[in-house]
């Protein structure tokens, strides 16, 4: 059973992403826990609609990415390369 190659990082790669998730998560770490959700009305208006479509697809998109197997097999040659630019012509 092989490994994703996103798991193969080097030490230094590893540290650095660390690093960089911890600079992105500062704000939201520290910022004030009085955080409430916009009340949203029914029924909503149109950019309320946009909000409430837009996170649907974003769902989505997120679940279908997480679900699909990767295709990323490298393909094997069937035949003779009849690239002229790898096999000029005599």
């Amino acid at each position: 059973m092989s490994s994703h190659p996103l798991f193969a990082l080097r030490p230094q790669s590893a540290a650095a992403t660390a690093w960089l998730a911890l600079c992105a998560a500062a704000p939201a770490v520290s910022a004030p826990l009085d955080f409430h959700l916009p009340q949203i009305s029914w029924p909503p208006s149109p950019p309320d609609m946009l909000l409430i479509g837009s996170g649907v697809v974003l769902v989505i998109a997120l679940a279908f990415a997480l679900t699909r197997r990767s295709t990323r097999v490298p393909r094997t040659p069937e035949g003779e390369d009849l690239r002229w630019w790898k096999n000029p012509p005599v």
